[in-house]
């Protein structure tokens, strides 16, 4: 079955809660992360 399920569905059949602020703290996490480097490197050529 593809395209059926939706985004939450399918996620979880992963182990992933999608619905959880914890996930959405973690994806920014990531984010904030990969702003940091470049920030870091923008700095180092300036």
């Amino acid at each position: 079955m593809t395209g059926m399920g939706n985004a939450a569905d399918l996620a979880n059949r992963f182990g992933i809660d999608i619905r959880s602020e914890a996930f959405w703290e973690a994806s920014l996490d990531v984010l904030r992360a990969d702003i940091d480097k470049f920030v870091a490197l923008v700095e180092e050529t300036e």
